[in-house]
């Protein structure tokens, strides 16, 4: 654990010693008072892995044969990226893929619509991460998280002029901050996680320039901190933002579409200037004076 955790953990033990919050103590209740609500007992029983967890890594599977070894059971042809979930300790908690989506994915750079699948170890359904078309919907990165059978956890949806993101539980009761400082993010750019005004933890890329002896991630691994005895929904919700941010600004498709807009940007630019420049010297060489400055100059 990284030197002030402890003071991080502190915080939620005191919200804990004031009964301001209940959740994790219900979420180690028998399992038996949940036993008909399938789907959400899964959801948080599998949940449970993250218990003293304090940071957690998404690693993305590089090829087809990568994914088939990591155990996700999918066709190829309908999933986009595929990626493993692992604390600190390299044990693999989950696997989730990214379903591709029809409709295209450069209409507004990286205002995209995606479906994301989080499995168990064994392969079974915990947890969906789905965000709208922006065709259907306002130019906002929302994203909404749901057991298999799309009961709702809560979402995780963008606001402000820089790049920052609000966490939400089921009731729409807003629970952290996710804030950038940023009009566009890039690989560099940490997201900072407050509650209730305090830096709680972070969400960044390229985690090996901090954890520079885990062999088991590299230099483009997306990853979390939070504190340790945080209730593991709330850390749900938090894997979720940092799914949206990976899939936003980390993932290579946003790198390839923000190349993209660059590069059309230049060629707009160069086209506007083909276009008008010669209007520009008609223009300028009608008028005496500069017509006179003009001839001068071939003179």
């Amino acid at each position: 654990m990284k030197p002030g955790s402890s003071r991080i953990s502190q915080i939620f033990r005191e919200e804990n010693a004031k009964g301001t919050d209940k959740k994790a103590i219900m979420l180690k209740k028998s399992t038996s008072s949940i036993r008909s609500e399938s789907g959400f007992h899964h959801a948080i029983e599998a949940l449970l892995s993250l218990e003293n967890a304090s940071v957690i890594f998404m690693q993305r599977l590089l090829d087809y044969e990568e994914i088939q070894a990591a155990g996700i059971r999918f066709h190829e042809d309908t999933v986009d990226l595929a990626y493993q979930i692992l604390n600190v300790q390299g044990t693999l908690l989950f696997l989730m893929e990214q379903h591709k989506i029809k409709c295209s994915a450069f209409i507004v750079y990286t205002k995209r619509s995606f479906e994301n699948i989080l499995y168990d170890v064994h392969g079974t359904v915990v947890l969906k991460f789905v965000g709208p078309s922006v065709i259907m919907s306002r130019m906002v990165s929302r994203m909404t998280i749901t057991d298999n059978d799309d009961r709702l956890l809560g979402y995780v949806k963008e606001f402000g002029k820089r790049v920052n993101y609000s966490v939400y539980n089921a009731r729409g009761e807003r629970l952290f901050l996710v804030v950038s400082n940023s009009y566009i993010p890039s690989s560099s750019t940490p997201f900072s996680i407050l509650y209730r005004g305090q830096n709680i933890g972070v969400i960044k890329f390229g985690w090996k320039h901090v954890y520079h002896d885990l062999p088991y991630i590299d230099y483009e691994t997306t990853g979390v901190e939070f504190p340790a005895d945080m209730d593991e929904r709330e850390k749900a919700l938090l894997i979720g933002c940092m799914m949206l941010i990976e899939f936003s600004w980390y993932s290579p498709l946003t790198k390839l579409r923000l190349s993209m807009l660059l590069v059309g940007l230049i060629l707009a630019s160069l086209g506007i200037i083909v276009i008008f420049f010669p209007f520009f010297v008609e223009s300028t060489t009608q008028d005496p004076e500069t017509a006179s400055f003009f001839k001068v100059q071939r003179r």
